[in-house]
This record gives structure tokens, sequence and C-alpha cells, in this order.
């Protein structure tokens, strides 16, 4: 593999976009890898208060991940667009917050407690080198 430029890794598209059916809601929505710094944001709130709703934590995280098919988001982080969220489908929303979870490497077993990321050498080793 090219050792990569500045430029080249500034105009890489690296967040993609996860299409997860909702039946409830009659379509699908995108789930897009969020930035490193929605990442921190979403950790940093986890660790700011022992104890918070979990509406609220996955109407945050939701808010900064659910997208079109361009990557655009659906909602912001206006207060209006969280308790929209925080108003659907305990059930949707608790399926969509899982998928996000996941598809953007914060699974237990990928956040320790004190929300900093684990050094996981099996993740490590699964990004492709372009070695067979």
């Amino acid at each position: 593999m090219p050792v990569l430029t500045k430029d080249q890794i500034a105009n890489v598209d690296d967040r993609d976009i996860l299409t997860v059916e909702v039946k409830e809601w009659g379509g699908s929505v995108g789930i897009k890898v969020v930035s490193g710094a929605d990442r921190d944001a979403y950790l940093s709130k986890i660790q700011g208060k022992k104890e918070w709703e979990i509406s609220e934590l996955q109407a945050f995280l939701l808010s900064k991940c659910l997208c079109d098919d361009s990557g655009n988001r659906l909602f912001t982080d206006s207060q209006e667009d969280l308790t929209l969220l925080k108003s659907k489908s305990g059930v949707v929303m608790m399926s969509l917050w899982e998928a996000a979870m996941e598809h953007n490497g914060m699974t237990e077993k990928e956040v320790q407690e004190d929300g900093e990321i684990e050094k996981n050498s099996d993740s490590a080793q699964n990004v492709d080198s372009g070695s067979a």
C-alpha cells in the first residue's frame, strides 16, 4: 500500500453508512460512522454524569449518526430533535442505538468503563492490510 499524503487523507470518505430497515417506520435509515469529535462528545457525555436516562443517551448518539443515503444527518443536536427521538418507540430506539454502537466500534467489549477505547489486538488485526 502507498504512503498517503495529508491531502489524500483529508479527501477520503472513511465514514461508512450502514443501512438499517426500520419496519415500524416503514422504511430504512442510514447509520454513519461518527467523527472523532462526535465520538468524544458521546463518550464525554457518558463520563460526565453518573446516571443518564437511556433514551437521552440513545437520542444523543442517534442524532449524530442517523443519515440519508448521502450521509447527511437527519437530526441536529437541537433540543427539539432530541425530544422527538426520545418520543419514538423504545424498541426501535434500542435496536438503532445498538446498531449504531456496533457500527461505531463502541460496544461494551470495545469501550472500557472509563470511556477509553481498548487497545484490542483482535480488532487491529481485522483492518485490511492488503495481504491475504
